[in-house]
């Protein structure tokens, strides 16, 4: 099969691609679009036609003046499927983009990929993942921290949570910068476990990081916030929770029993959410395929 991804160039898009080249034959092509820059609708219809794909995956973003128009999407959608993939569909400012687009009648389907927002999209589901960066994985005795945090720490709830479990020792972060995505999987493979802030970037609402997913292949358990919509694709008794406690829970906790967490969650992550698994799901009755 013959896929398309129009997407930005950025390392969270990478994974996404990857996720579907690491079990596919044929790789996917990307035909990219400046977000932030000028509009080139134009060219990216040119590539998208010369390339005749069986089907398009586009990569959206809520605002940018670089992004296709309506108009543009709905040409896309003429030379072969056109599935929405949103990393964000949890999150209200993305909810009447979604709407504008289902009325507009843009795309095959939309896909929320952040495991909420299933009131604006066709379906919901995780990030699918690229699994070649998990495939050498460290074992236990091999991990350096006990609980790590892989991402932005920004402002608001997630630097609250997570400055001053850093100074007291309890949390390692590790800042998102320009390296490359191996060297992000290589922090979380030093790991025994990650402490996770679910907030989406409004604050207003919890949705599934794409990094939940990574821990697992990781080999890391997971201490997730109470309430938060994982709970809704893994039993809770596969992760840690902290609500208000994450200090005391850290130290509580022993390396033998967060690796037996990590073991199952794992497990259950990989039978579960394998890309394979998460991608034909989304292409599952498109027409044409």
């Amino acid at each position: 099969m013959r896929v398309v991804f129009v997407s930005p160039p950025t390392n969270d898009v990478d994974k996404i691609v990857g996720g579907w080249d690491c079990w596919n034959e044929e790789p996917a092509i990307r035909v990219p679009y400046q977000q932030h820059g000028i509009q080139d609708d134009a060219n990216i219809l040119m590539q998208v036609k010369a390339i005749m794909p069986d089907v398009i995956f586009y990569v959206g973003a809520v605002a940018g003046k670089g992004l296709p128009d309506v108009k543009t999407l709905c040409k896309l959608r003429l030379i072969a499927p056109l599935i929405h993939l949103c990393c964000d569909g949890g999150d209200h400012p993305w909810w009447p983009v979604l709407d504008n687009y289902s009325e507009s009648k843009c795309f095959d389907r939309q896909v929320s990929i952040d495991g909420a927002g299933k009131d604006h999209v066709d379906l919901i589901t995780l990030t699918p993942i690229d699994l070649r960066p998990y495939e050498t994985r460290i074992q236990p005795d091999g991990r350096t921290i006990k609980c790590g945090f892989a991402g932005n720490i920004g402002s608001g709830h997630r630097r609250n949570l997570i400055k001053p479990l850093e100074n007291a020792g309890w949390v390692v972060p590790r800042l998102r910068d320009g390296s490359s995505y191996a060297d992000y999987v290589g922090f979380l493979f030093k790991c025994h476990m990650i402490i996770n802030s679910a907030i989406t970037g409004s604050t207003k609402h919890m949705h599934v990081k794409g990094r939940v997913l990574e821990s697992a292949f990781a080999g890391c358990a997971l201490m997730e916030m109470a309430g938060a919509p994982t709970k809704e694709w893994f039993p809770e008794q596969l992760f840690f929770i902290h609500d208000g406690d994450a200090a005391e829970r850290i130290q509580a906790l022993t390396i033998e029993k967060i690796t037996n967490q990590a073991t199952v969650f794992s497990e259950y992550a990989l039978s579960r959410y394998h890309p394979k698994i998460i991608y034909r799901q989304i292409l599952g009755g498109i027409r044409a395929i």
